[in-house]
C-alpha cells in the first residue's frame, strides 16, 4: 500500500470528473497564486494536519507566502516539512460531508454522511452509513445518497460517488478519502481534501504513476521492521509494522488500512502519543499476525494497545484472534509487568468465538477489555485515553 501525496491525489480524482481546487507546490514558499483567497496545509502524509496547525487560510497571497516560509520552517514529530501545498480557497454552502471508499476483497465499502465532515469525524462516527459494494454491481447511488442524508441533492451526489468509485478501481486504490466535500456557491461539488492509499504492486499498469509513494519522516527501517518486513513478503495477506520516531504511550494493531487511519488519526485528535504505526489485512495467517503483535507488546514505554478493525468480510477473526493470543502469552512478562491495557473491538467471521476467546484472557492477568461490532470503531481510543487521564499504566 503506497501513500499519494494530496495533490497528487486530487489530480488523479480529477481524471475522472471529480471537481478539486486549483493547488500548486513549494518547496522555497515561493509560488503564482492560484486564486485570490489561498489554503495554505503542510504537504505530508499525515493525519491531523488540521489539528496541528498546519492548515492556514489566508485573505492574500502575501500571508499565504509567510505562512507557507514558516511552515517549511517547522519541525512534525523530529521531521521536517519539505514541501507546502497552496490551493484557491473555495466559497462554499453550509455544511461538509464525508465519503470515503476501502478496499475490500469482494469489491470496495462505502462510507457515507453528511454534515459530518471535518476534523472530528470520529466522535459521530455513528452517523456515516457503510455499505458493502460488490465487484460488477450497480448500486443505486442515488438511494445510498438518500439514505446518507443527502435528500435534496442525491443525484449529485451520486455522481460524484460513480466518479469516485471509477477512480479508485481503475487506479488500483486501496483507500480513498475525501473529508469533506462540499457544495460551492454554484452547487457543485468540490473535494476539499484527499488520502488515498494505491496499490503498489499495480505501479506496472499504470504509466500515469509519476510519482513516488510518500511516507512522512522516512528513515532507515529499525529491526522489528525489518523482520516483519521479511514476513510480509512471505505470506497471503498482508502484515505492516512501522515503529514512530520518539516512541509514544499508544500502540495500535488495526485490521486493514482504513481502519488504522482512522485509528491513528483518532489517537492523535484527542491528545494521544502514538507509539507505532500497524496493520493486518487480507486473512493473513496466525503466525504473521502472532509476529507482529509480539512486536507491537514489546515496544518500549507504551501504556495501552488498540487491537481494532471493522466488521469484516472474510478476515477470520477467530484465526487471526488465535495470533494475537499466542503473542500475548508470549509476551506476558512485558505486558503485565509494565501493566498494559489491551482494548479491543472487532467484527466477523466467527466473532462469536474469537471475541469471548480472548476475552477469557483476563482470568490469566491480563488487562484487557473487549468489544464487538456494536461499539464504534474508535470509541476504545476514547477509553484508552480516557484511561490514561486517570493516571499510569492500568490497575
Amino acid at each position: 500500500m503506497g501513500n499519494v501525496l494530496e495533490i497528487l491525489a486530487k489530480r488523479l480524482m480529477a481524471k475522472y470528473g471529480v471537481k478539486v481546487p486549483r493547488g500548486v507546490t513549494t518547496t522555497d514558499g515561493k509560488f503564482t497564486a492560484p486564486g485570490k483567497r489561498l489554503v495554505v496545509k503542510a504537504h505530508i502524509a499525515l493525519g491531523g494536519r488540521g489539528k496541528r496547525g498546519l492548515v492556514k487560510v489566508c485573505g492574500t497571497s502575501a500571508d499565504a507566502a509567510a505562512q507557507a516560509k514558516k511552515m517549511l520552517q517547522t519541525e512534525v514529530e523530529g521531521h521536517p516539512i519539505p514541501e507546502v501545498m497552496v490551493e484557491e480557497a473555495i466559497d462554499y454552502q453550509n455544511g461538509e460531508h464525508f465519503v470515503a471508499l476501502m478496499d475490500t476483497r469482494d469489491g470496495l465499502t462505502l462510507f457515507l454522511a453528511a454534515n459530518v465532515g471535518g476534523v472530528n469525524i470520529e466522535s459521530v462516527w455513528d452517523r456515516v452509513k457503510k455499505t458493502p459494494i460488490r465487484v460488477e454491481t450497480n448500486p443505486n447511488l442515488a438511494s445510498l445518497a438518500k439514505d446518507a442524508g443527502f435528500s435534496a441533492q442525491a443525484d449529485k451526489v451520486a455522481r460524484f460517488l460513480s466518479q469516485l468509485i471509477d477512480c479508485f478501481w481503475k487506479e488500483d486504490a486501496e483507500y480513498l478519502e475525501i473529508n469533506p466535500f462540499v457544495f460551492d456557491k454554484s452547487g457543485e461539488i468540490v473535494a476539499l481534501d484527499a488520502v488515498m492509499k494505491l496499490d503498489g504492486d499495480a505501479r506496472f499498469r499504470h504509466d500515469n504513476w509519476d510519482f513516488e509513494f510518500a511516507e512522512f519522516g522516512e528513515k532507515a527501517p529499525v529491526q522489528a521492521e525489518k523482520e516483519i518486513q521479511e514476513i510480509d513478503e512471505k505470506i497471503k495477506g498482508s502484515v505492516k509494522l512501522v515503529v514512530l520516531k520518539g516512541g509514544g504511550k499508544i500502540a495500535i494493531l488495526p485490521a486493514g488500512g482504513g481502519a488504522s487511519v482512522f485509528t491513528a488519526d483518532a489517537v492523535v485528535r484527542l491528545g494521544g502519543t502514538l507509539a507505532n504505526y500497524a496493520e493486518y489485512s487480507g486473512d493473513p495467517p496466525a503466525h504473521a499476525v502472532q509476529a507482529l503483535t509480539e512486536r507491537v507488546f514489546r515496544l518500549p514505554g507504551i501504556t495501552d494497545v488498540i487491537i481494532n478493525g471493522g466488521i469484516a468480510n472474510f478476515t477470520d477473526v477467530y484465526k487471526t484472534f488465535g495470533g494475537i493470543i499466542a503473542a500475548m502469552r508470549a509476551c506476558k512478562d512485558v505486558l503485565q509487568k509494565n501493566k498494559v491495557r489491551l482494548w479491543v473491538r472487532r467484527g466477523g467471521p466467527n466473532e462469536s468465538v474469537g471475541l469471548p476467546m480472548i476475552a477469557k484472557l483476563a482470568d490469566e492477568g491480563f488487562l484487557v477489555k473487549v468489544y464487538d461490532r456494536h461499539t464504534g470503531l474508535t470509541d476504545v481510543v476514547d477509553m484508552a485515553i480516557e484511561a490514561q487521564k486517570k493516571g499510569g499504566p492500568g490497575k
